[in-house]
């Protein structure tokens, strides 16, 4: 609760400011985090590379556009991500968006331009990478071969784990061994999202040895 009055207090600092330098009607203004954190949530604190569930993941996304008259209050019920912030607001500046962006321009949706929203985001934190639909969330360790194949002494890494958003909207119950057709068609949407952008990010599937070692306890509190 303090922090929630802390950045009420201070975001609200911000904004009387700029109406006391008169800049609201020329001034678009974004307001999002990084990362949320887990409370408790199968016994876990704080945020973490393998907790790329809802309370992690789910985050503030506000964009107060000048004219108020005409966009404010409109929800938009769409997959976004960080990534897409940057282009929505090149293309409201009139700025051309660079191609090395793999964002998208979210103002389509806010205007009514664009209908079909895209079904499925894929959200990575460290060696772990999540592919998430209104149905399903996927997470695995961001390796080639699959978790059963690995040898022994890298099996401190978190196996995969799949979530029913339907049947447990929560994200509690990990039904990765009831599901594992679903399990493979989600993996194989990440393999695909990876090469996909291979050219952008000229990464590997591999995952190096220093990234199987225990994390710092810090970040990975449990109750």
């Amino acid at each position: 609760r303090g922090l929630s009055e802390l950045i009420d207090r201070w975001f609200g600092k911000l904004l009387e400011t700029m109406d006391g330098l008169k800049l609201s009607d020329d001034t678009i203004v974004v307001f999002t985090s990084d990362h949320g954190t887990m409370m408790g949530e199968q016994d876990q604190l704080h945020k973490g590379p393998n907790r790329l569930r809802w309370q992690c993941t789910q985050i503030p996304l506000l964009i107060r556009h000048p004219d108020t008259d005409a966009y404010g209050g409109k929800v938009v019920d769409a997959f976004v991500q960080h990534q897409d912030v940057m282009p929505t607001l090149l293309k409201l500046m009139g700025i051309d968006v660079p191609e090395r962006c793999i964002g998208a321009n979210l103002w389509g949706y806010v205007t009514g331009e664009v209908q079909e929203a895209q079904d499925h985001i894929v959200a990575a934190f460290g060696n772990y990478a999540s592919v998430r639909t209104r149905r399903w969330n996927y997470q695995t360790p961001w390796v080639k071969d699959n978790w059963e194949e690995m040898a022994e002494h890298h099996r401190t890494v978190s196996p995969p784990e799949l979530y029913d958003l339907e049947a447990d909207p929560e994200e509690l119950h990990n039904v990765v061994d009831d599901h594992p057709d679903v399990a493979a068609e989600y993996h194989e949407m990440l393999i695909a999202y990876i090469e996909a952008n291979r050219d952008i990010t000229r990464g590997s599937l591999d995952v190096g040895e220093a990234a199987f070692k225990e994390v710092p306890l810090y970040d990975q509190s449990q109750l």
